[in-house]
């Protein structure tokens, strides 16, 4: 299943999937180091993430997109 890191708080690592289905996974049993906007391919068994691969291109790609919408918001109230 594809996910992509929501945030990290209070130890709890919060994902969204494409069909913004929300999952939570404790940091210590996430089987990898996540950041917000983080995209991984993962594994379970049953509500547990046993595996977790970090697609970078696509996290890339996301950082990218939202690089590109806050310069977009920058010059847009800039110019107010």
């Amino acid at each position: 299943m594809k996910v992509t890191v929501d945030r990290v708080e209070d130890g709890v690592v919060v994902c969204m999937d494409d069909d913004d289905e929300q999952y939570e996974f404790y940091v210590e049993e996430f089987p990898a180091e996540a950041h917000a906007g983080d995209v991984f391919e993962l594994t379970l068994d049953g509500e547990r993430a046993v595996e977790a691969v970090l697609l970078e291109a696509e996290t890339e790609a996301l950082r990218l997109r939202a690089q590109a919408a806050m310069e977009r918001l920058r010059k847009k109230f800039k110019k107010q």
